[in-house]
């Protein structure tokens, strides 16, 4: 589904979480292929009292919703005074379901009920959630009704074919959420009534002729009136003999939330000719398998007239007790209500009599929580007409290689749907009421349906508590897990995790331990060997068997990730298990290989840059990834940039402050050159603490430049001002030719941002005076720049190109981004020149090199710059194309300028 209306306006995976922007979308999905003017987008994007900037806004929003849609076949465009969305109807919730329903109004009552479910599914809550205004609220009123239109159609075909008790609970809320349709409390009435709760079904119907005559002053219709009657009397027609094959599914799950796209992947398998029989859903503790399981065989228990078994195999049970291959026959032979006098005596008696009992019955068995391949394969039917559905924390990777399979790995809930299963549990109206709470509990849980439901039961036996107070409780990532303990082991989630735990061989279970040290959401081979300390093969073999225990999660080669509360477990076992010479050697081990790496990793983007004295930490024995080229280095960093961010907070935290500051070094300059400034800035900042503790002048002298530039990439300028005023000061009392010039090419750029030109040309040729005396010919080119831009931006464009030249003519080495400025420059001052064919050719040296170096917002610059120039050309196409691609990099930094250049755009 590329476009989802129902629950959060959302593209693929991606809520739009901007509410204009939803809006904006939805009123074009609305009515796919048609035109919307803007008149219309604009009364109903602001409810009339659209702002004197709404176009501009409007334009803003097509634009970024054409960025979101670029990988999928959905077009925004405009159209006749508007905009339309080019897209297939039935890639959108809304038209799907109303498809389908279409065709279900026509089908035989078989097929009318599986359509009808295939439809509500896609409509499961409430529409357009957290869009206002009065025709977003139209809107959700329509579709409310065609909801509970399809919703009475599928329930009145689920009570024909007998299966009140499976949506007995699903009613009852779809009741609570259309409190006057009568044909809903019809069908619940009857549904109660089948299950034996006469009493409960005349109470549903007393509430609803309250509701009727209090609010409307109505009375329920003739037929809702003669139903109840009937109950009273008893009247045998009402109920629908008992079904005789076996139905052994544990009970349905009625807060059961999200898993759309599983659900869906699990039904196409009975639509398939050539479908695999059995079915393996995999995934770390907790995260749903059962529920999964058992709530997809409740769904179509109706497509298997054999019966339904169930059998928790206990492979990663409380007690180390599995049950054998023998047991498990045995007691799935008992299912089947084989009498003791048949039971065969040997394991391949009762394997044989299983299989024949199975054998074109067409029923579903789900074997629960096996502990391997080895522990399901004497389960498996040979029938192709019955479908097995196997749980497991393993990988079961003999099963895939072993037979026809359809594998299914589980992954924490999204965000909506861990709202969802919180609002089952505790009400919609609860978890409304305090969305920044909920949204805190739902981080701190990582999505996890059990650690979810342990809050969610708490915060049941307590309503009178706010959902703040469990939000708080959970706030500390140290104790965590206290707060996620149930009155059980299965619902105690540290006892839970360590059912897993234990089943890992010694050295896998160290390296678990020591996984709770590293501070990052990922972590790769080398530098989960450094911190072993043991060789890369040995650690990938390792990694192997956490990965197949799904305690950890391979999610590209080489790299991984596991859940922040699986990874909190692991701290506290190391904690509990491993000395502390055995933690601080790792963490020392682990912040050398990100010291080492980036370092390596911070020449090789920018070959020039002043050097680090490493000399001070110790030997380093541990393993640094293989960088080569400075695309190596722009790859290791954006891979490991969070975990860097992360492992600077780390590293002071624990008193490393030298490596703290270190590290911070690498990685700041690539945060810059993304445009991640702001990061850069909290990095910087932590980096400047650890320097002044370690007492490092120069180090300090650096981290208040670096600072300085930050803030003035953010327009901060009293922060930057006072940043530099810092580093001039620590520079000149060091002598520190280097940070000299530093701090005066950045007050130069400050100054620049001001638009104090004459300033910034003073600094500049202060900064070119500084590297001249120290005779460092390389650094020329920065200074010489600086001095060219600022002629320019005072209108001596002669001497712009004139200095521009000097600076081109320094030899350099590859990678140095004051040459691409200087071509930059070059061309700006041709430009204005009316030079525009040499303007294009230096713009286009600039942006080819700014690119190779992955400086994004001065790439941007410099193609918002060629436009100009192509336009003075008639290249009117090329120009739009060039700012088209300026645009797209703006936006994605989030970057100021994107304004004013979307306003040069149709």
């Amino acid at each position: 589904m590329l476009i989802r209306l129902f629950g959060r306006v959302s593209i693929g995976d991606r809520h739009i979480t901007a509410q204009k922007h939803a809006c904006m979308l939805a009123v074009l999905a609305a009515s796919p292929g048609e035109p919307v003017s803007l008149t219309e987008l604009v009364g109903r994007i602001w409810d009339g009292d659209p702002p004197d900037t709404a176009l501009n806004v409007l334009y803003s929003q097509a634009a970024r919703m054409r960025a979101l849609l670029r990988e999928h076949p959905a077009k925004i465009r405009r159209a006749r005074g508007g905009y339309v969305l080019d897209v297939d109807p039935g890639e959108v919730d809304l038209h799907r379901a109303r498809r389908i329903a279409a065709v279900a109004a026509e089908s035989d009552p078989a097929d009318s009920l599986a359509r009808l479910r295939e439809a509500t599914a896609l409509v499961p809550g409430e529409a357009l959630s957290g869009v206002n205004g009065s025709w977003a609220e139209g809107f959700r009123e329509t579709l409310h009704r065609e909801r509970t239109g399809w919703l009475a159609a599928r329930f009145a075909g689920e009570l024909d074919g007998g299966h009140h008790e499976l949506v007995l609970d699903e009613l009852a809320v779809a009741v609570q959420t259309a409190p006057f349709a009568e044909s809903l409390t019809a069908s619940l009435m009857l549904a109660l009534h089948r299950c034996g709760r006469p009493a409960e079904a005349l109470v549903v119907f007393e509430d609803l002729r309250r509701r009727l005559r209090d609010e409307l002053g109505a009375d329920p219709s003739a037929e809702l009136r003669d139903l109840h009657r009937r109950i009273l009397d008893h009247d045998p027609a009402l109920t629908l003999p008992a079904a005789a094959a076996p139905s052994l599914l544990p009970a349905a799950i009625s807060s059961f939330a999200g898993r759309e796209r599983e659900l869906s992947e699990l039904d196409g398998l009975l639509q398939q000719a050539d479908a695999p029989s059995l079915v393996a859903i995999v995934g770390p503790a907790g995260v749903g398998k059962t529920t999964l399981a058992a709530t997809w065989a409740h769904r179509v228990r109706d497509r298997f007239p054999g019966g339904q078994l169930y059998l928790n195999l206990r492979g990663f049970d409380q007690d180390d007790r599995a049950l054998s291959g023998d047991e498990a026959l045995q007691a799935l032979l008992e299912l089947l209500q084989v009498p003791p006098s048949r039971m065969p005596s040997t394991v391949d008696g009762r394997a044989g009599l299983y299989r024949s009992l199975l054998s074109g019955s067409g029923i579903l068995v789900v074997l629960d929580n096996a502990r391997d391949y080895d522990h399901v394969r004497p389960l498996l039917p040979g029938t192709p007409l019955g479908t097995v559905v196997v749980t497991s924390r393993d990988q079961l990777a003999g099963l895939a290689m072993a037979e026809s399979v359809l594998p299914m790995r589980l992954d924490a809930l999204a965000d909506d749907e861990a709202r969802q299963l919180l609002a089952n549990r505790l009400g919609q109206q609860r978890v409304q009421a305090e969305p920044a709470a909920v949204s805190q509990i739902i981080a701190a849980c990582g999505g996890l349906p059990l650690a979810l439901a342990i809050v969610a039961a708490r915060a049941a036996s307590c309503p009178q508590f706010p959902m703040a107070a469990f939000a708080g409780e959970l706030s500390d990532f140290r104790s965590r897990l206290d707060a996620l303990s149930g009155p059980d082991r299965t619902t105690d989630l540290r006892a839970v995790l360590s059912w897993s735990y234990q089943a890992l061989r010694p050295a896998a279970a160290r390296l678990f331990r020591l996984l709770g040290l590293h501070a990052g959401p990922q972590i790769g081979i080398d530098a989960a060997a450094s911190l072993a300390g043991l060789p890369p093969t040995a650690v990938r073999r390792l990694m192997a068997e956490l990965t197949g225990a799904h305690v950890l999660t391979e999610y590209a080669p080489g790299r991984y990730t596991f859940h922040d509360l699986v990874r909190a477990y692991a701290g506290e076992l190391t904690e509990s298990t491993d000395t502390p010479a055995e933690r601080a050697s790792a963490t020392a081990a682990l912040l050398d290989h990100y010291l080492h790496t980036g370092y390596r990793a911070a020449l090789l983007l920018s070959p020039g840059r002043r050097s680090l004295d490493l000399s001070r930490s110790r030997p380093y024995q541990g393993s640094v990834s293989e960088l080569r080229t400075a695309a190596d280095a722009n790859n290791w960093f954006e891979r490991e940039r969070e975990t860097l961010i992360a492992i600077i907070d780390r590293a002071t935290a624990d008193g490393h402050h030298e490596r703290c500051w270190q590290i911070a070094w690498t990685v700041v300059d690539y945060l810059e050159r993304r445009g991640r400034w702001r990061e850069a800035l909290a990095c910087n900042q932590t980096a400047l603490d650890a320097a002044h503790r370690d007492g490092d002048l120069t180090a300090q002298a650096t981290f208040f430049n670096n600072l300085g530039l930050n803030h003035t990439r953010l327009g901060q300028y009293s922060q930057a001002h006072a940043c530099r005023q810092e580093a001039l000061r620590l520079a000149t009392a060091s002598g520190d030719h280097t940070a000299l010039r530093h701090t005066h090419m950045g007050l130069a750029l400050l100054y620049n941002q001001q638009g104090r030109h004459a300033e910034s040309l003073h600094h500049n040729e202060i900064a070119l005076a500084v590297t001249l005396a120290a005779g460092d010919d390389t650094e020329q080119v920065g200074c010489l720049n600086g001095i060219a831009a600022q002629h320019a931006a005072l209108g001596d464009y002669d001497r712009c190109i004139a200095y521009s030249h000097k600076a081109l003519a320094i030899p350099v080495q590859p990678g140095n981004r004051f040459r691409a400025s200087a071509w930059d420059t070059l061309g700006y001052a041709q430009h204005r020149l009316a030079r525009h064919p040499q303007a294009v050719t230096s713009y286009k040296q600039a942006i080819a090199s700014f690119r190779e170096m992955g400086i994004r917002h001065l790439e941007a610059r410099s193609l918002a710059r060629l436009a100009n120039s192509l336009d003075a050309l008639a290249q009117h196409e090329a120009a739009q194309d060039a700012r088209q691609q300026a645009l797209a990099i703006f936006d994605e930094l989030d970057h100021p300028d994107a304004i004013e250049l979307r306003k040069k755009l149709p």
